[in-house]
């Protein structure tokens, strides 16, 4: 859909804002921001934009349209950094970043594009923040816009978390331009509908970008799990729940993860102990299923459920299960000799060292026989929480797989907690595209 003019993401970060306006239709033709590993993430991403590495406050509306190529600017959107405002941090009003959204007013007013939005922390609305607020909403007034402005809440658009967050939309007043908020969206996903999908990150081969994890328990986590509702730390770490939103995802799981994953989800931990038999009494007692083929008829019987194509030699009883358990290193992975002396006909014929187990899955060998797996589905800590990875923040936030996150760990982290959730950005961005078309300005 083409515009007049192009558009600039003022405080950019990996480009969550620019991602959404993007995919209704907007030309983003710069982004701006200070932070170089976000930078790069958002320049790869975004490959019809350029990627400034500059301090907004050494900026002029001039310059700026000069770096967009010297094109009509027909929006400038943005999400000043909100350190300073945020409930999450120390709310402090005389944080220096807190001088930012004014310095978006004042290249708004030097720009004088069709329109911009601007998003923020809902601690902007505070008591101790609200004369911030009505200040930045005076020099957008000033500056000749129409201005409205709400606190939105990701969850009423299709975002997996309950993130809210002030976003103020002006139009220039003499365009005459009237706006309707969007409709929330009835679907409400929960953690869930958002990451329920994805592989283990924990030993696994990695198939995903983003999607991987060394530390899967970090000490402060582990902290904060354990002191909850003590007041030892000033956030504890709250563990999600499979089948509720998830909190929202900031920029302190880079290093203070205050939100841990659940863990296996319920009624994911399967047959492992000693009421599994490979050979069973009767006919349909747990024959193994084919990945290629339907799967056995699903029936009352727990013992006729059908065993996972991927299950591995089953312990006799459960004190093997037990002596099994006890040798298995902190990975989950049980040694190939522990598991020859215990089964020996049950690994006959294994080759090659074991790769690295994962938490709840079998751990593959590499042997002659691939469909041979020991060792790592009898670890017995499955279902404990552990740090989301990024690709699971990011799945959180809305952003597709293929929007890869660069950087250090701690760096991509902040990128995605940084980030206005693409789905919520088009939501808006669809709305003032439709605000436009009604006015019969493109």
């Amino acid at each position: 859909m083409p515009y007049e003019g192009v558009c600039i993401d003022l405080f950019c970060g990996a480009g969550g804002l620019s991602y959404g306006f993007a995919q209704a239709g907007f030309d983003i033709r710069l982004g701006v921001d200070v932070d170089a590993s976000a930078l790069l993430t958002f320049e790869h991403n975004h490959h019809d934009a350029r990627a400034l590495k500059e301090d907004v406050r050494q900026l002029t509306g001039a310059k700026l349209r000069e770096l967009a190529g010297n094109e009509a600017i027909f929006g400038i959107i943005g999400g000043p950094p909100c350190q300073g405002f945020s409930v999450a941090g120390n709310h402090n009003p005389d944080d220096v970043r807190n001088q930012l959204p004014y310095e978006y007013a004042r290249l708004l007013e030097e720009i004088q594009p069709a329109f911009f939005l601007m998003e923020n922390v809902k601690g902007l609305l505070s008591k101790k923040q609200r004369v911030h607020f009505d200040a930045i909403y005076e020099l957008f007034t000033a500056a000749g816009y129409k201005l409205d402005w709400r606190l939105l809440n990701a969850w009423d658009y299709g975002v997996a978390q309950t993130r809210e967050r002030v976003v103020i939309i002006g139009f220039r007043a003499d365009l005459n331009i009237s706006f309707e908020w969007p409709q929330p969206d009835p679907s409400r996903p929960v953690l869930w509908d958002a990451i329920g999908d994805l592989p283990d990150p924990i030993g696994s081969e990695p198939t995903l970008m983003n999607h991987t994890l060394f530390n899967p328990r970090p000490a402060s986590m582990e902290n904060r799990i354990r002191n909850a509702g003590k007041g030892v730390a000033l956030f504890d770490c709250k563990v999600q729940d499979w089948e509720q939103p998830c909190k929202t995802v900031t920029a302190h799981l880079s290093k203070d993860v205050d939100l841990a994953h659940p863990g296996s989800p319920p009624n994911h931990e399967g047959h492992l102990f000693d009421n599994v038999r490979e050979q069973g009494g009767y006919e349909q007692e747990n024959r193994t299923v084919s990945w290629d083929t339907p799967s056995y008829t699903i029936t009352a019987h727990n013992r006729s459920a059908g065993l996972h194509p991927n299950h591995g030699p089953v312990p006799q009883d459960s004190e093997q299960v037990l002596r099994l358990i006890s040798q298995a290193d902190p990975n989950g992975v049980i040694p190939l000799e522990v598991l020859q002396a215990e089964m020996p006909s049950r690994v006959e014929g294994l080759k090659g060292r074991q790769k690295k187990g994962a938490w709840h899955k079998p751990n593959p060998t590499i042997t002659a026989q691939t469909t041979l797996y020991t060792g790592a589905h009898y670890h017995p800590n499955a279902s404990r929480p552990r740090r989301f990875t990024v690709r699971e923040c990011a799945r959180i936030q809305s952003f597709a797989d293929s929007f890869v996150f660069y950087g250090s760990l701690s760096a991509q982290y902040r990128q995605v907690g940084n980030a206005v959730p693409p789905k919520l950005a088009y939501q808006l961005a669809r709305q003032i595209a439709l605000a436009f078309r009604e006015a019969g300005r493109r």
